[in-house]
């Protein structure tokens, strides 16, 4: 499986814009956007035999918008989408060194 790079872009780039106030739709949108990455990064990574294949599920099980989890902190939820952002680029310049 080769790493599409435009996806992790865009799991780091809405990552990094949900850290500002937006309207609640957003937030569903990034939701949908970051669960996805993540689900696609956590196949990438368990298809390449490597453990952080864990973190990219548990991700995607956390920003899932199907049953979506509340932690009722902006400033929780900015910490996790940096976090996110950070996550996404390891795994892309990983990539580029293989």
């Amino acid at each position: 499986m080769v790493l599409n790079r435009q996806i992790l872009m865009a799991g780091i780039g809405v990552s990094l814009i949900a850290v500002f106030p937006w309207p609640i739709g957003f937030y569903t949108f990034t939701r949908i956007v970051i669960c996805g990455c993540a689900a696609y990064v956590a196949l990438y990574l368990f298809n390449r035999n490597a453990n952080l294949w864990l973190l990219g599920a548990g991700l995607a099980v956390l920003y899932n918008p199907i049953i979506p989890v509340y932690l009722y902190s902006k400033s929780l939820w900015a910490i996790i989408n940096v976090g996110t952002a950070a996550f996404f680029f390891f795994v892309l310049n990983s990539a580029d060194e293989e």
